[in-house]
């Protein structure tokens, strides 16, 4: 469980320790052997950006460095624009955190055309997009696409952004397959298997193995012999243990309750339906 505060000690920790801090826009200008021993601290935007902001501002007064993968609607409103500008004025990255084949129902076609539009107003915004991240939508039901990572996957996204770096199909590529990817899916801290592939039906599920707290995490950052990734939802943070509490209550409340609606026709017609509402929770 994370909060602001605990998340403070670990950059002061990240600081102490020497680990170089990068972002997903450095890498490939990056020898592989310094490419190696980074870390990369991320976060997913789905929800309250203040709480982003916040974060930004916090991890900038202890000299770090993140990406903030942010949905496009944050660049509907002006103050969440001005948020956006904000952070990237910290020296943070923020990247694209794309949801294009649910939205388009798996057309290719439809999807490319709103990625590409999409990046065009994060430019006009004055945000140059290098990096992205497929959004994962639980509750969505498809027929013809395994979820959003299908977009990188394929070999057209690549001819045609081929300045862009998916820090989930196409890290591989860049760093090789043993690199450390850590996430607070589920509220807890864990790493994930095979993020790559874990949307896939053949996907074997157990090979996520939880850790413990964020201290845990830096230690495995300094143990691997590839780049790190520690990914954590910034809207998730709380002030104090009380409310991050209650937010774990929520989330594991909505959970239940959601399995037992998707047991019915008209509970999994509505949950297809509004399966974005589940990116604040």
């Amino acid at each position: 469980m994370i909060t602001f505060t605990s998340w403070e000690r670990f950059c002061l920790s990240v600081q102490r320790s020497g680990i170089e801090v990068c972002l997903p826009r450095e890498l490939k200008k990056m020898s592989p052997s310094r490419m190696s021993k980074c870390l990369i601290m991320k976060h997913d935007v789905e929800a309250d950006i203040s709480k982003a902001l916040k974060l930004a501002e916090l991890e900038n007064r202890c000299g770090m460095r993140a990406v903030y993968y942010v949905h496009s609607f944050y660049l509907d409103a002006l103050k969440d624009r001005r948020s956006l500008q904000k952070i990237a004025s910290l020296g943070h990255e923020i990247g694209y955190h794309y949801d294009v084949m649910d939205n388009n129902e798996g057309d290719y076609t439809r999807a490319t055309a709103e990625f590409a539009l999409t990046l065009e107003l994060f430019n006009e915004f004055g945000l140059t997009i290098e990096s992205t991240c497929p959004h994962g939508n639980p509750m969505k039901e498809r027929d013809g696409w395994f979820s959003n990572k299908d977009f990188f996957r394929n070999p057209d996204t690549k001819r045609n952004f081929p300045e862009l770096l998916d820090v989930v199909i196409g890290l591989e590529d860049l760093v090789g397959p043993d690199y450390l990817y850590i996430s607070d899916s589920g509220y807890k801290l864990c790493i994930v298997g095979d993020i790559k592939n874990n949307d896939r039906p053949d996907f074997q599920s157990g090979s996520d193995e939880k850790i413990g707290e964020l201290d845990q995490a830096l230690k495995l950052a300094q143990e691997t012999d590839n780049i790190t990734f520690i990914s954590v939802h910034s809207h998730r943070l709380e002030e104090s243990l009380y409310r991050a509490y209650a937010r774990v209550l929520l989330f594991k409340t909505a959970k239940k309750v959601a399995r037992i609606a998707y047991k019915s026709t008209i509970g999994r017609a509505f949950m297809n339906r509004y399966y974005y509402l589940s990116k604040r929770i």
